[in-house]
């Protein structure tokens, strides 16, 4: 707003500010048009607009209706990229009623109804985080590992460190793809990650979007991993890498 208010008092600049705004709405227009088609008639109906103003009217378009349609198109452009893409992580009424208490996980989520998107079964996924917390909590402290999960939940309730090199495993969001210029350095950093900790074990839990056959995308740590097969799990999706000792160079 105050750089808009800043160009309207330079009259010597209207004309380019207006041109520079027919080019902004223009590309905010291209990117709302990827989400949906039906955009493509607003924009027509603005050319319209601008053409008739200009050319029959003789009149130039006040740049404050220009401002005010690209604060429209951009809040379009928003609730298009970011609020109806995600809808499919909202919970419906049904699904929120089929949670259950999170102090029956721990008591640090007392008070909480616990649901989420990982399982279409929430008993399924309470026995799956209380059998995997049983697990841990046999594990000793200095015993590092790395858990490849999208729950934030395990190290808050132990009060444990979380050594793993990203917080959430989606390739090309938040670790670089195999192709990536950076996949390189991302590798070193994970390798003295594991080195650098004295990592000893590798759990993966299944709600990352990482399986155990991407482990074999990072071929020095995949030679290096045997299957701990000593201890079953409910969820089968549930993995338990033992690394090789001295194996990781």
């Amino acid at each position: 707003s105050l750089l808009h208010r800043d160009l309207l008092a330079d009259t010597k600049r209207l004309k380019f500010t207006e041109y520079f705004f027919y080019t902004i709405i223009t590309y905010a227009f291209f990117r709302i048009l990827r989400f949906e088609f039906y955009y493509l008639f607003v924009y027509l109906a603005l050319i319209i607009f601008i053409f008739y103003n200009r050319f029959y009217k003789n009149k130039l378009i006040n740049l404050n209706y220009l401002f005010i349609i690209y604060l429209a198109i951009t809040t379009a452009f928003y609730f298009e990229k970011y609020i109806k893409i995600r809808s499919w992580d909202d919970l419906p009424k049904n699904a929120l009623q089929s949670g259950f208490k999170g102090e029956e996980i721990d008591i640090k989520f007392k008070n909480l109804n616990w649901k989420t998107t990982y399982f279409k079964d929430s008993n399924f996924e309470k026995e799956t985080i209380n059998e995997l917390l049983v697990y841990l909590k046999k594990i000793d402290d200095s015993y590092h590992y790395i858990m490849i999960t999208d729950y934030q939940i395990y190290n808050a309730i132990l009060n444990r460190k979380d050594y793993s090199p990203v917080k959430y495993w989606f390739i090309g969001a938040t670790y670089p793809h195999a192709n990536n210029p950076n996949r390189e350095d991302f590798e070193i950093f994970f390798k003295n990650k594991i080195k650098d900790n004295n990592i000893q074990e590798i759990i993966i839990d299944g709600t990352a979007n990482f399986s155990e056959n991407n482990l074999n995308e990072f071929k020095w740590l995949r030679s290096c991993l045997t299957q701990n097969k000593n201890y079953s799990f409910t969820n089968t999706n549930i993995k338990i890498y033992n690394i090789k000792k001295n194996c990781i160079n």
